[in-house]
C-alpha cells in the first residue's frame, strides 16, 4: 500500500504526478504483464491510498545490492521485461522519467514490474516522429540515470557554460530544451550496464562531477573491482548504443516499438510473443515465505504519534470517526481527525462527497492512517 498525504502533494505541487500515477495505474496499465498492478484506490479527508499487488521478490536494487551484478542471461531476460514495459509506457506517449533499480518489482514468479509513476509525464499523439515527442522540460529524475539532454537540452557547451558560472555547482542549467521518451532508453542503458558491471558508468561522489561525466565521457566497460573485462562485445554494443549522448542517434529510439533495439544481438534467442506472455522461466525465483527486504525496515519502531490522532488546531473543522467498539477490525476509540483546507472544499452541511482535487481516488469516510 503506497499512503500519500494531501497537504504534501499540494505543498509539493505533485498533483498532476499524482493523477498521472493513478491514471495509469488504474487505466493504461490494467492487464499489462510488466505494469505494477492497481487493485484499490480510496482516500480519506488527508490522504490517498494506492493499493497495489504483493511483489514477493522486493525490488531489484535489493537483489543488487547483494550479488554485485548478475549473469548474462538473468541481466537479458530483465532487461528485456524492462524494455517491454516502457514500450507499454511509450506507445501511449507517456515519459517514465524514473527507471532505477528501486522502481522495479519482483513478483512470486521472478518477473518484474515497473512501479512508482509519480514522475510520468504524457505525450500527445500529434507529434513529428516518435524521437521529438518532447513534452518534457523539468529536471528530475535519479542523478546516475539522467540522461544529457535533461542536463544540457542537447546541447553540452551550453549545460558546460552554466557548469562553470556555477562555479561547478551542483544546479542545472537554467534553461532546458524538451526531451521526450528516449531519456527511458538511456536509462535502461544505464541499468544493463549496472545489472552487468556492479556499478553506474558515470558515477562519481561529486554531483558536479557526475553530470560532467554524463555529458562528456564515454563509459568504461570494466569491473572496478577486478579492473577486467566485464561485458562481452555485444553488451558493449548495446549499451554504448543506447547511451549515445545525441536522442537521435540513440539506439532504441526511431520508433515507439523499439524494434531495433529489440532485434540487437544481446537479445538473441528472446521470442518477443512468449515474452509478453510471461512464458520465459526467470532465472531467479523467490523463495516462498522469504521477506526481500533490508531487515531494518521491519525493525525501525512505529511512531508514537502516528498511532494517535493529530492534535486539532484551534477553530479547525472536525468529524466524528467511529464509534467505541464497532469497526471489522475491532474495538477502537473514537477520534476527531482535523480536516485538511483540501477537504474543506468537499465537506457541504457535514456530508462528504468527492474530494475534487482527486476525482479517481473513491472517499472513504470514518478511517485515516490509525485504521492502518
Amino acid at each position: 500500500m503506497k499512503i500519500l498525504e494531501k497537504e504534501k502533494i499540494h505543498h509539493k505541487r505533485q498533483l498532476e504526478g499524482t493523477r498521472n500515477e493513478r491514471r495509469i495505474l488504474g487505466e493504461m496499465g490494467k492487464g499489462q504483464a510488466f505494469i505494477a498492478q492497481l487493485r484499490f484506490a480510496f482516500q480519506t479527508q488527508t490522504r490517498l491510498y494506492l493499493v497495489q499487488d504483493y511483489y514477493a521478490g522486493g525490488n531489484l536494487f535489493y537483489h543488487m545490492q547483494k550479488v554485485h551484478h548478475f549473469t548474462l542471461p538473468r541481466a537479458q531476460l530483465y532487461a528485456a521485461e524492462m524494455l517491454e514495459g516502457l514500450t507499454f509506457l511509450h506507445s501511449r506517449h507517456i515519459t517514465y522519467r524514473d527507471l532505477k533499480p528501486e522502481n522495479v518489482l519482483i513478483d512470486k514468479h521472478g518477473h518484474l514490474a515497473l512501479a512508482d509513476f509519480g514522475l510520468c509525464k504524457g505525450g500527445t499523439p500529434e507529434f513529428d516522429g516518435w524521437v521529438t515527442d518532447n513534452t518534457c522540460n523539468t529536471f528530475c529524475g535519479t542523478p546516475e540515470y539522467i540522461a544529457p539532454e535533461v542536463l544540457s537540452g542537447g546541447q553540452s557547451r551550453r549545460a558546460m557554460e552554466d557548469h562553470h558560472a556555477d562555479g561547478g555547482g551542483t544546479s542545472a542549467p537554467r534553461h532546458r530544451d524538451p526531451y521526450g521518451p528516449p531519456v527511458d532508453i538511456w536509462a535502461l542503458g544505464i541499468l544493463i550496464y549496472e545489472m552487468l558491471i556492479g556499478e553506474t558508468p558515470f558515477y562519481h561522489p561529486s554531483r558536479s562531477m557526475l553530470f560532467f561525466n554524463i555529458i562528456q565521457t564515454e563509459p568504461r566497460f570494466l569491473d572496478m573491482m577486478t579492473g577486467r573485462s566485464a561485458c562481452n562485445i555485444t553488451g558493449r554494443d548495446l549499451i554504448s548504443g543506447m547511451l549515445a549522448k545525441d536522442p537521435r542517434l540513440r539506439l532504441g529510439c526511431s520508433s515507439a516499438d523499439h524494434a531495433d533495439l529489440k532485434s540487437h544481438s544481446f537479445f538473441q534467442g528472446i521470442d518477443w510473443q512468449a515474452l509478453s506472455r510471461k512464458e520465459i522461466l526467470p532465472h531467479w525465483i523467490p523463495e516462498p515465505q522469504k521477506l526481500y527486504i533490508k531487515r531494518k525496515h521491519l525493525e525501525e519502531p512505529i511512531p508514537k504519534e502516528s498511532l494517535t490522532a493529530p492534535p486539532t488546531p484551534p477553530g479547525a473543522v472536525t468529524e466524528r470517526v467511529g464509534a467505541e467498539g464497532t469497526g471489522d477490525r475491532g474495538p477502537f476509540p473514537p477520534v476527531n481527525v482535523p480536516t485538511s483546507a483540501s477537504a474543506d472544499k468537499f465537506m457541504s452541511g457535514g456530508a462528504v462527497v468527492e474530494d475534487p482535487d482527486f476525482p479517481d481516488f473513491t472517499f472513504i469516510r470514518g478511517i485515516d492512517k490509525d485504521a492502518f
